[in-house]
């Protein structure tokens, strides 16, 4: 079983340190206020899993989430999951998840709508696919149906549950890409399990991609923690990527921020630093926002992909030092990161089963 293999195989690098006083400050206010009246609505609503803006999502490289909903309120990652302030909007529990409906038939003349042009789709949009054997089969099914297609799928996940071997061995035959969520706030056992993940789904042949969760901390231990995760990527020969933490103004781990940060473009009740990893040569990829529809990854290990050509990318975030140097956007579509509006048809009138 790979939760056996995964726990005699841990990386967890040694001046790692979990540190939970640190992480239940990660939380809005504003949100916890709401929790009492939150907790009363429904569970998140079933939706059709299908692909592309034909189908009513926003951009032509998703795939509905094969999960709605995610963590409960007092638990969004980082305390400040965008995603679940949408769906409060809308007037549901993202807490309460539901396994989306997947009807292969549907899903395939969905995909082969598609652009031509577009071979790539990323799975882990507003939720993720890890919570259940269940949401696997429905990964590994969809993945299939699109390698038939020639189509690659992208996951981003944090691995809450994990696939078997052989669910693995079917995803990189499939050419799929996992990137998986680590920061300086996870626990040990937590970082222990992606980083032994990212090895083995690795060594069975697949495209593991570490996508840290980056930011400049004032709180030293936080800042060791990072340096950690960073340390062990270069060593252990990882392509990666970095995706820039925000926070509201009202999160409380505000604290254990640098203060020459920058306030949001697109969010301007968030704060971040952009981009802090880019001088590390491992860290190649921009997130699924830069990816264009010819992108793929021919490469597994960072010493073969530096100085490559990657095909498929498209620009980046700004760093931190282009946001002091008074960064602005080239293009509006930059920032489209964190849109979840669909088409209302796809969850309208549906409830949980």
């Amino acid at each position: 079983m790979m939760n056996n293999l995964l726990k005699k195989k841990s990386n967890l690098p040694d001046s790692f340190a979990y540190l939970p006083e640190v992480r239940s400050k990660f939380v809005r206010d504003s949100i916890l206020e709401q929790k009492p009246k939150i907790r009363e609505f429904p569970a998140m609503p079933r939706l059709p899993i299908v692909c592309g803006t034909k189908s009513g999502l926003p951009f032509e490289c998703l795939m509905t989430d094969v999960v709605s909903g995610c963590l409960p309120v007092d638990k969004i990652c980082y305390g400040n999951c965008t995603s679940s302030g949408f769906w409060y909007n809308q007037g549901y529990d993202f807490g309460k998840r539901s396994l989306n409906e997947f009807d292969p038939v549907r899903f395939r003349e969905s995909a082969l709508a598609l652009s031509p042009d577009q071979k790539w789709l990323r799975q882990g949009w507003a939720s993720d696919c890890s919570f259940s054997q269940e949401s696997w089969i429905i990964v590994v099914e969809s993945a299939n149906i699109l390698a038939e297609l020639a189509i690659s799928m992208v996951i981003l996940t944090k691995l809450y549950a994990l696939p078997t071997k052989e669910m693995l061995q079917q995803l990189v035959q499939a050419g799929t890409e996992i990137r998986v969520s680590i920061s300086a706030l996870d626990s040990a056992q937590e970082l222990a399990r992606r980083l032994s993940f990212l090895h083995s789904f690795r060594d069975l042949g697949g495209k593991a991609v570490p996508y840290v969760i980056s930011s400049r901390f004032s709180e030293p231990a936080l800042a060791t923690n990072q340096e950690a995760i960073l340390n062990w990527i270069v060593e252990h020969d990882f392509i990666a990527g970095e995706n820039p933490l925000r926070l509201n103004s009202d999160n409380r781990a505000r604290q254990f921020l640098e203060t020459d940060g920058f306030w949001h473009p697109k969010f301007p009740d968030e704060y971040w630093f952009g981009r802090v990893c880019h001088k590390i040569p491992n860290f190649l990829l921009p997130p699924p926002t830069h990816l264009g529809p010819a992108y793929t990854l021919p490469f597994r290990f960072a010493s073969e992909a530096i100085d490559q050509e990657i095909p498929g990318l498209e620009g980046n975030l700004p760093t931190f030092e282009e946001l002091q140097a008074g960064y602005e956007s080239p293009s509006k579509n930059l920032f489209k990161h964190a849109t979840y509006s669909m088409d209302k048809d796809l969850y309208l009138s549906k409830t949980a089963g």
